[in-house]
């Protein structure tokens, strides 16, 4: 498992997270530490919109607290050319995670074009290809590259940056061989659009990369993870498959950064599971389970100490999760709500789902309930995905209506959006029972090891 940064001195996890407490929803985590260490992350501002309450949004910020890591901790230098205040944490750890010997890298969406001259004058590459779509951008990146080039020593420098005005991966070419693709700062739609761009499996300028390294807003590493994931996802090589093998959690501005770095598979999705197996990482599965895909193969193995932050990402994830859930679920049950299905049709159902369940005796009065409100659920669903009602009593062999059976039946929403609703809010409510379960066993995790500290 690709460790991430390690810390100088040991860091307890975050003992509180900062969350409304709802009648009928889980507890979020509480402040119970009862070490004497003082955590540095303790205090999260989940931001929501206000106007829409479908319209969740976590920005995952950590109010008040300085860059994570420390400079101290991951040994902090700017590359040479680099202004030291301008080179922060996050394009340290990104440089990091990118690695020495990189080859050629392609640093899409670049902005300022700093990371890719730190990485070309710090010598972790052969090559540095800076893309943006914005002239401006492209202007400030040529600038910053001529500044470092004259910082360096002129022509002498091993300055190689090459700036350029493009539509994200469409301005790399087969020629340039890139080994690296660097995209950063842009949510996961943007980001997933540059990587198909790309044509990483086809024959074209992405077929030579070997390496992914991504840093999509905090919010947005599940969908990109599930991308990575995706063994279904063909080309003209076969299965285009990517095996997630490092990732790290950056505090930078008071924003929470997800950096996930992914390598091409080179042998079939089982066998990179028996290979990741047995260097301590991967779920086990040739389908990555949802832990993975939620929280991340390498962060939901890594201790408290190797991911201090992961606290803090598991909290505020467990929080954004449960308001989309329950966003989701409202509105799918105010779709359902407006169906009548008849109270006939709803006993014969719960009938038949007593007989499934192996006809139990001596049943409670609230099993009974929930059986018939599951029951009523299975007939809203069902006219939701368009029977009748008559389709129905057909099937339950009752007697049919005349004309204008379904006039109680309306759905005030589409068919599609009531399903999507539906099955998102299912999606959620398993993601947040994994999102929460790693959690305590993390502030469990931390709690033992800043006891050992203590007795050692």
């Amino acid at each position: 498992m690709a460790a991430t940064l390690a810390a100088a001195s040991p860091r307890p996890q975050p003992a509180r997270v900062a969350a409304t407490r709802r009648a009928g929803r889980e507890p979020t985590p509480s402040s119970s530490s009862s070490s004497s260490h003082s955590s540095g992350y303790n205090t999260f501002d989940i931001i929501r919109s206000p106007s829409n309450a479908r319209d969740v949004r976590a920005r995952f910020r950590v109010k008040g607290e300085p860059d994570a890591p420390s400079k101290e901790e991951i040994g902090w230098n700017a590359p040479p050319g680099i202004p030291p205040n301008a080179w922060s944490v996050r394009m340290h750890v990104l440089a990091d995670v990118i690695g020495d010997d990189a080859g050629v890298v392609a640093d899409v969406g670049c902005g300022h074009g700093l990371l890719a001259i730190g990485l070309s004058t710090g010598g972790r590459c052969v090559k540095a290809i800076a893309i943006d779509a914005s002239a401006p951008e492209v202007e400030a990146a040529s600038a910053n590259a001529r500044k470092a080039r004259a910082f360096c020593g002129g022509d002498a420098c091993a300055l190689n940056v090459d700036v350029r005005l493009g539509n994200g991966a469409e301005a790399l070419n087969v020629a340039d061989a890139t080994n690296v693709i660097v995209v950063a700062g842009v949510g996961a739609k943007t980001m997933i659009n540059i990587l198909e761009a790309a044509a990483l499996g086809g024959d074209g300028p992405g077929a030579s990369v070997e390496r992914l390294v991504l840093n999509p807003p905090a919010k947005d590493a599940e969908a990109i993870r599930r991308w990575l994931m995706d063994s279904s996802r063909r080309n003209a090589r076969g299965p285009s498959v990517w095996v997630i093998d490092d990732e790290r959690l950056v505090v930078e501005n008071e924003q929470l950064h997800v950096v996930v770095a992914a390598r091409r598979a080179t042998a079939t999705p089982q066998e990179e599971v028996d290979a990741a197996s047995a260097s301590g990482s991967g779920s086990g599965s040739a389908r990555p389970d949802l832990a993975d895909v939620v929280i991340g193969p390498v962060l939901r193995a890594s201790s408290p100490e190797e991911s201090p932050l992961l606290g803090c990402y598991l909290g505020q994830r467990l929080e954004w999760t449960v308001d989309a859930r329950d966003a989701a679920a409202a509105a799918a049950r105010r779709a359902r709500d407006a169906i009548d299905v008849p109270t006939r049709l709803v006993e014969i159902r719960a009938f038949v789902r007593w007989e499934e369940a192996g006809k139990p005796e001596n049943t409670s009065e609230e099993w009974r309930a929930a059986e018939f409100a599951a029951a009523r659920e299975d007939l809203e669903l069902e006219i939701i995905s368009g029977a009748s009602l008559n389709d129905i009593r057909r099937r339950f062999d009752a007697e049919t209506a005349g004309d204008g059976d379904d006039g109680d039946a309306k759905i005030r929403a589409s068919a599609d959006d009531v399903a999507r609703w539906t099955r998102e809010a299912r999606r959620l409510n398993d993601a947040v029972n994994v999102i929460w379960a790693a959690l305590g066993y993390h502030r469990t995790s931390s709690a033992v090891d800043a006891a050992r500290r203590q007795i050692t």
